[in-house]
């Protein structure tokens, strides 16, 4: 997800802000050669951006499961896990719509 992110904030899509007013334009591959809006590569970055997000929050979880399984505290059931990996993926819609 982190190379996903670079790739298009570098390759893909490069932000160039209009100061000092509150705007800004696109340039990159999305931009020139396939004409695609500014607000639609925000709108991508913005996903990719929770996408990593989650990502790191799956890291950190598995990472204090391992400890919790070797220490034999705070085990979370299977069942809480697979709802939380659920709600992550939920609230990834919202950012599309």
């Amino acid at each position: 997800m982190c190379f996903l992110l670079d790739f298009h904030l570098t390759c893909l899509m490069q932000l160039i802000p209009l100061f000092p007013i509150l705007a800004g334009y696109t340039v990159g591959i999305l931009a020139e050669w396939f004409d695609i809006p500014a607000h639609f590569s925000v709108i991508i970055t913005m996903f990719i951006t929770a996408a990593q997000l989650e990502s790191l929050i799956f890291c950190f979880e598995k990472k204090h499961q391992a400890i919790a399984t070797a220490l034999n505290v705070h085990i979370i059931p299977k069942s809480i896990e697979l709802f939380c990996y659920f709600l992550c993926i939920v609230s990834d819609g919202p950012i599309l719509g």
